[in-house]
């Protein structure tokens, strides 16, 4: 039983307000996101390297790759604290995930979100229609709100 190698257990201890918990928080380029974190089943971290990783992505259905990998730090203590300041980015939800990891291999992670509010997105819309077809133009009244084009 002594060769069982279990994987390490990764506690956040304060998660960043999260926007599907109800949080109204609004993250800005410059505000710093912290992680305290608490490791368990770490033996002994003289002997043993833990490495923390934090990925932040603007979609939740890509996967997290080391493209989206945006700080990494090597654990010392069984207690420690990731910090990240924000870059500037669109506006709308951050998606992260935080993974502890050992050189063999073994891992354990978890995950969250939070709202930003950053760039606005600016969205062009090019219409083209037969001539003498003005069922489906946007400025139609009854297809949309003219006053959407001009927000």
């Amino acid at each position: 039983m002594s060769t069982l190698k279990q994987r390490p257990r990764l506690t956040i201890t304060h998660k960043p307000d999260s926007y599907n918990k109800g949080s109204t928080t609004l993250y800005q380029a410059g505000d710093t996101i912290e992680f305290p974190i608490k490791l368990n089943n770490i033996p002994d971290l003289r002997t043993n390297t833990v490495r923390i990783k934090l990925y932040i992505n603007v979609d939740s259905s890509l996967p997290m790759t080391e493209e989206t990998a945006v700080a990494t730090k090597e654990v010392t203590s069984i207690t420690d604290t990731l910090s990240y300041i924000l870059p500037s980015t669109f506006s709308g939800p951050l998606y992260w995930r935080m993974e502890v990891s050992t050189l063999s291999g073994l891992k354990d992670f978890d995950t969250g979100n939070i709202l930003y509010k950053g760039v606005k997105r600016e969205i062009k819309v090019l219409q083209i229609m037969p001539a003498g077809k003005t069922d489906s133009n946007l400025l139609n009244t009854k297809n949309m709100k003219a006053a959407y084009l001009k927000s």
